[in-house]
């Protein structure tokens, strides 16, 4: 195993290219997604189920009262989109992640693979705020078809726009404003309350008011 001290201000994709570089495996899938490791922590950032988690060992961070400490990963208490550091409102500014050494080649090859299929299934070429709900299928059941139904595949106001092939992103077509982008939010929980009476979890935090 080999231990990496990595900032939090660091950017994923640079750490996980770092790790690459050096040979070590465990940071392949983080390589596309946006944001610093603090924050990718905190909101415990995956793509396909992996991400920062899978290889992270401590963390050093703040307390809102200005004390720091040290926390294991369990203690972290990770869940989906989030983290006891995000309910109690902590600020990371260190990380270690427990790494094995493996071919440079096949993690290469692993890092392409993620960056090919995040561009085959998400708005790369456009700004966007990015996965916006917390969905579960066994919730909520097929959204796809309920967005179809009510109308709101491609719905857009102004330049902010539901991404027709993949509902789940609200992209930016240019100079859309955050008003946009939250009254259409609000319009999608308006809709899918009424209708299907599904109260939809914000997995964006919001800072704000709109």
């Amino acid at each position: 195993m080999y231990i990496l001290n990595v900032g939090a201000g660091m950017l994923m994709k640079t750490l996980s290219i770092e790790a690459c570089l050096l040979s070590l495996t465990g940071l392949e899938d983080i390589i596309d997604i946006p944001g610093t490791i603090g924050g990718g922590i905190i909101m415990n950032a995956t793509f396909r189920g992996f991400g920062l988690g899978n290889a992270l060992k401590k963390v050093k961070a703040i307390k809102p009262d200005g004390i720091i400490i040290e926390l294991t990963k369990e203690e972290c208490e990770l869940r989906y989109r989030g983290s006891m550091l995000k309910d109690k409102k902590y600020l990371i500014i260190e990380a270690i992640f427990e790494l094995k050494k493996a071919d440079q080649i096949i993690i290469q090859k692993t890092m392409t693979d993620n960056t090919k299929m995040r561009y085959e299934s998400q708005p790369m070429y456009f700004g966007s705020a990015g996965c916006f709900f917390k969905w579960n299928y066994d919730k909520h059941g097929n959204m796809y078809e309920k967005y179809k139904e009510s109308n709101l595949v491609g719905y857009r106001i102004g330049n902010i726009m539901i991404y027709t092939y993949n509902i789940a992103f609200i992209i930016n077509l240019g100079n859309g404003t955050s008003n946009d982008v939250m009254n259409i939010v609000k319009y999608i929980e308006k809709i899918m309350k009424e209708k299907y009476n599904i109260e939809i979890e914000r997995e964006v935090v919001v800072i704000g008011d709109f």
